[in-house]
């Protein structure tokens, strides 16, 4: 069941990498019929990683398969993680679950974070924790959105932006490593509808 194939995944890792949720649930139920205890259950299943530092949980977000990510936060809170152990894991280049239901336009992932997230941190966290923080290139969920043309996903990022009385102009103006507000992201990618909106 641990065995890692030569991108460090474990059959763990690729059910959730592939949105089989039924073939992760029953290795869940194998795992505790092997009795793995509650650390090997954290660190062998739920907090492992591959070469690129992706868990599961991360590569749920990436294949916009919320009935799999709802799952793992299921299992996350029966395993007593803090919430945080989950929403602020990030993986080689930093990036967040949050980072890559963004870039993917995943709406529906990203609704459900920011709803998880709102459950346990206060607004002020919420913004530092989620909205503002940046990968290893200086990028926010924010300008990931506007990289790839995601309209609904910089949508559902304002609205959270609002409910947590962060000033819009933070979002707006943040800069990644290379100075480059969304703005500028956007233009470069020629998404004009984003250009608009923004």
């Amino acid at each position: 069941m641990l065995a890692q194939n030569k991108e460090g995944n474990t059959a763990w890792q690729v059910a959730a990498g592939r949105c089989h949720s039924e073939v992760l649930q029953k290795l869940w139920v194998w795992a505790k019929e092997a009795k793995l205890n509650r650390k090997e259950l954290r660190n062998k299943l739920l907090l492992v990683r591959d070469r690129y530092g992706d868990t599961a949980w991360h590569q749920a977000a990436l294949r916009d398969s919320l009935e799999t990510l709802e799952i793992l936060w299921s299992w996350a809170k029966e395993e007593q993680l803090q919430a945080d152990e989950f929403l602020e894991m990030q993986n080689n280049e930093r990036e967040t679950a949050f980072h890559m239901a963004a870039q993917g336009n995943h709406v529906a992932i990203l609704q459900k974070l920011c709803f998880w997230a709102a459950a346990h941190w206060s607004p002020k966290e919420l913004q530092n924790k989620l909205l503002l923080t940046k990968d290893e290139y200086g990028n926010t969920a924010w300008h990931r959105a506007a990289e790839n043309g995601n309209l609904r996903a910089l949508e559902i990022l304002w609205g959270w932006s609002k409910k947590t009385q962060l000033n819009p102009y933070e979002l707006l103006l943040a800069q990644n490593e290379e100075g480059n507000t969304d703005w500028q992201v956007a233009a470069r990618g020629g998404h004009l509808d984003v250009l608009q909106k923004l």
